[in-house]
């Protein structure tokens, strides 16, 4: 599912800065507002993790 192994392999080999202490997760509530707004905070999650890129992984 998520490519935790392969990240951390580029991490080690200096392809990547690095990986955030926290992973950031959620499912869809299949309610578009709904998700719009738990869209908006963890944009604000991110932002205060200074991440540069995330990865969307569909499960």
């Amino acid at each position: 599912m998520f490519p935790l192994d392969r990240l951390r392999e580029l991490e080690a080999a200096n392809v990547i800065g690095g990986l955030a202490d926290d992973a950031v997760s959620f499912v869809t509530s299949y309610s578009a507002s709904r998700d719009i707004e738990r869209a908006a905070k963890i944009v604000v999650e991110l932002r205060r993790m200074a991440v540069d890129a995330v990865l969307l992984v569909p499960v």
